[in-house]
């Protein structure tokens, strides 16, 4: 494996660049790039693609993935303060940014519409990836998916799932002209056990305090999960796992 000279000064410039990719959203979607953290997320996204660098401890246990790439070594320190955390096991890396899909293929679809925390958001995309959605849709004002908390919380499920940042109106349109059913998470809805998903769907997942756009009870149908009483409400991850679940494709087999 070939190896560059060791980084020693915080001010290097691929130490700035990796910096700004993690934190700056717009010079993240400038250089199309984004960053990860940790040796088991690293291995697990450079089996898909390629990372454009690597930065590792000399002493970080590097995965069998990176066996053709220049690593580039620096100290924990620069990495640790690259990564604002402690738990990066040595090992930082910036992959091409996925790009978004011009189609979505297939019959069951995630709406994320302006969901606003990033672990919140990182779960529900490693749900729908674990349970085979076709496509996610990101509408405007939702926190963004290459956030590094999502990434990390999602496991990099965008480098596997197909998605798309839209609008309402683009959505609608995609419902009609897909004729597919929708449902969308909210406390007043159908309980899940009286509605079922036979030939796919849209769902829509909504920000955690403020609920559904104005104009969704038109969109589709209102859907809830019903509980015990002793408590008021699920979070939107919690809540987003059952129902990526319930109507899951093939799930009537």
């Amino acid at each position: 494996r070939p190896n560059m000279t060791l980084i020693t000064s915080f001010r290097n410039a691929i130490v700035r660049h990796l910096k700004e990719s993690r934190t700056d959203k717009n010079y993240r979607y400038e250089h199309k790039s984004v960053v990860v953290a940790g040796r088991e997320l690293v291995a697990e996204i450079s089996q898909i693609c390629s990372p454009k660098l690597v930065l590792a401890t000399e002493d970080a246990e590097l995965p069998s993935s990176l066996d053709r790439c220049t690593i580039h070594r620096a100290p924990r320190a620069i990495i640790d303060t690259i990564c604002a955390q402690t738990n990066s096991d040595g090992i930082v890396a910036e992959f091409p940014m996925p790009q978004q899909a011009e189609t979505l293929p297939g019959s069951h679809f995630l709406v994320i519409d302006r969901i606003a925390d990033p672990g919140n958001l990182g779960s529900v995309l490693r749900t729908a990836t674990a349970f085979n959605w076709n496509g996610v849709f990101f509408l405007p004002e939702t926190v963004d998916p290459f956030n590094d908390k999502v990434l990390r919380a999602s496991r990099g499920a965008l480098f596997k799932t197909k998605f798309t940042m839209t609008t309402w109106n683009a959505i609608q349109t995609f419902k009609s002209q897909r004729n597919l059913p929708a449902y969308t998470a909210h406390v007043t809805g159908t309980p899940i056990s009286k509605v079922s998903c036979q030939t796919g769907c849209l769902l829509v997942l909504s920000h955690e305090r403020t609920g559904p756009l104005c104009g969704a009870a038109e969109f589709g149908e209102f859907v809830n999960i019903p509980m015990s009483g002793k408590m008021e409400s699920l979070n939107v991850s919690s809540a987003g796992g059952i129902l990526l679940y319930h109507f899951r494709p093939h799930a009537s087999t």
